[in-house]
Order: C-alpha cells, then structure tokens, then sequence
C-alpha cells in the first residue's frame, strides 16, 4: 500500500512537473518563433529593395518602353532575384518596394518634392 501511494505521489510529480515545464517553456518558444519570422521578413523586405533599388535607374532611362512595362520589368526583376535567393514575398510588396525606389531615384535626380528624406 505504501509503494503504491508513494509510485502515485511521483507520478502525479513528474506530469505537474511536465504541464508547468509545458506553460513556461511555451510562450517563450512562441515568442522565439515570431521573432525569427520577423527577422526574416525584414530581411527579405531590405533584399526587395536593395533590387529594386538596382534595377530602377536601369529601366528608368528606357524612354522607348512605356512606364507600366518598365513598372512590370522591374516587378518582374526583382521577383525573379528574390525566387534566385529562395525568399518570395507578395507581388503588392514587390510593387511598393519598386515604386519606393523610383520615387527615390526621381528625387536624387531631378529634385522630385513628393519624397522627404
């Protein structure tokens, strides 16, 4: 009788031990996980426009092709380099990305007023 009590107060024991080691360890694994998501992203947002920012003056002197196709190559360029690095982001971050980098390119060139630095 005393070894069967004794067996049940470890064994009731070991799970308190195991559902609190589980509620504290949880959260801040959750909380590891969201930062790396977040670290990723902003990693793959600073590739975007690092290309974008490539391959804006490029396209932007093509005076022959008009802007919605140089928007598109551009998109397309740098979808293209993104899929090269194993990183793929939505086509309305890839397009802001672009837009961001000619309003820069725009501004450093003829002194655009649209964009505060």
């Amino acid at each position: 009788m005393i070894y069967q009590t004794n067996s049940l107060n470890w064994f009731t024991l070991l799970i308190v031990l195991i559902i609190a080691t589980y509620c504290v360890l949880h959260p801040l694994i959750q909380a590891k996980l969201s930062t790396l998501h977040h670290a990723r992203l902003q990693q793959a947002l600073k590739l975007a426009d690092h290309f974008a920012a490539l391959i804006v003056p490029e396209i932007a002197v093509m005076s022959h092709v008009g802007k919605a196709e140089r928007k598109t190559e551009a998109i397309r360029f740098v979808t293209a380099r993104l899929n090269h690095h194993g990183v793929t982001l939505p086509q309305p971050v890839i397009s802001a990305a672009v837009e961001k980098a000619y309003q820069l390119y725009k501004h450093l060139v003829t002194g655009d007023q649209h964009l505060d630095l």
